[in-house]
């Protein structure tokens, strides 16, 4: 079989050997500290470990709501949106979104009734009858 060749390393030139020289000084790395830090992980795991999944998700909903309303809630219209509550654009969009879809539905029926009058041989659905 086929086997390539290598070039066969030298004692010195192996890894982990130092070949009769002195051991390299260790190379030191400085990264930047993790943006989160592992303090933030393992806190949340000690306040929480001794917990019921119902106590550690009240707290998360608690925590969530007030992150979000805090970070976004300068983009929510402050205003009393009466009955209907936060479900009041959504609503909306509903109402309008059905009146859209309602008239669609109507114009394609008129138009599809002119079609069919066609092969009729009659003008359209509004014509009047031919007089005998």
């Amino acid at each position: 079989p086929f086997r390539p060749k290598c070039a066969r390393l030298k004692p010195q030139d192996k890894p982990g050997s130092q070949g009769g020289r002195a051991a390299p000084a260790a190379q030191v790395m400085s990264l930047a500290p993790h943006p989160v830090g592992i303090k933030f992980w393992t806190s949340i795991w000690r306040e929480n470990k001794d917990l019921k999944y119902p106590e550690i998700h009240a707290k998360f909903q608690n925590w969530y709501g007030h992150t979000f309303h805090r970070n976004f809630g300068r983009y929510f219209y402050a205003h009393r949106a009466g009955a209907l509550g936060i479900a009041a654009p959504l609503v909306v969009f509903s109402v309008g979104f059905k009146v859209a879809t309602m008239f669609y539905g109507t114009v394609r029926d008129l138009n599809a009734a002119v079609d069919a009058s066609a092969a009729y041989g009659t003008n359209g659905y509004k014509t009047n009858p031919i007089p005998k």
